[in-house]
């Protein structure tokens, strides 16, 4: 990781021999240690595979995020998977090859979606990717679903704080709120949400009525 990171700096100041110099010998360093098998070899492979996409060169990048993957498959290591099915991803969105990047940015939402649930922030930065590529490929059906589901998930902690609080005697000013909250719910698909946070309204707005 220091090694990784040490390299970042050495491109940051323009000095992209040293920092590919650098990520090779250790990554060398580990092939010929008992690290060769290590999550610590797969965060260097990655490192070296960003460094020649950055560079324009995504066909030297491939085969290093796939020695990754096969690595972190081996380690069931999650977190680092999620790392390099988006290597992956974005690999293959330079080559323009925009089916296979979506196919590999979807693996990856699907672990975050397992490990955090579909509504939670962190899947954020995930999604707006995945629209980018659905935008590339004119699925517009797909990229209305997530934009819905982008949206909710933005909006989600405002309303939910609406929702926790919501009496009759405010029920009309956080109406709007709701309503655009629910109108993403709709969009992105997410029915079960939208019948809780539908009842929540209704049983204020019943109370209401009574009052």
């Amino acid at each position: 990781n220091v090694v990784a990171c040490l390299a970042s700096i050495y491109r940051l100041n323009d000095n992209r021999r040293k920092a590919e110099e650098l990520l090779q010998a250790e990554i060398s360093s580990c092939e010929m240690s008992q690290e060769k098998r290590s999550s610590q070899l797969s965060v260097l492979l990655s490192a070296l595979g960003s460094f020649y996409l950055e560079e324009g060169s995504p066909d030297r990048a491939l085969p290093l995020y796939y020695r990754a993957l096969r690595l972190d498959k081996a380690l069931s290591n999650s977190s680092r998977l999620r790392s390099d099915f988006d290597d992956l991803a974005w690999c293959f969105f330079k080559k323009q090859e925009f089916l296979t990047a979506r196919y590999y940015l979807r693996k990856k939402i699907l672990i975050e979606e397992a490990t955090w649930g579909r509504t939670d922030c962190r899947l954020l930065g995930s999604l707006k990717g995945y629209l980018k590529i659905l935008e590339q490929l004119d699925a517009k059906e797909e990229a209305k679903l997530v934009s819905g589901r982008i949206g909710a998930i933005m909006m989600a902690p405002a309303c939910e704080d609406l929702l926790k609080n919501l009496q009759p005697s405010n029920l009309d000013a956080a109406l709007p709120s709701l309503q655009s909250y629910l109108d993403c719910l709709s969009q992105a698909g997410l029915s079960s949400e939208k019948k809780r946070v539908s009842n929540a309204i209704q049983k204020v707005r019943k109370e209401k009525q009574i009052d």
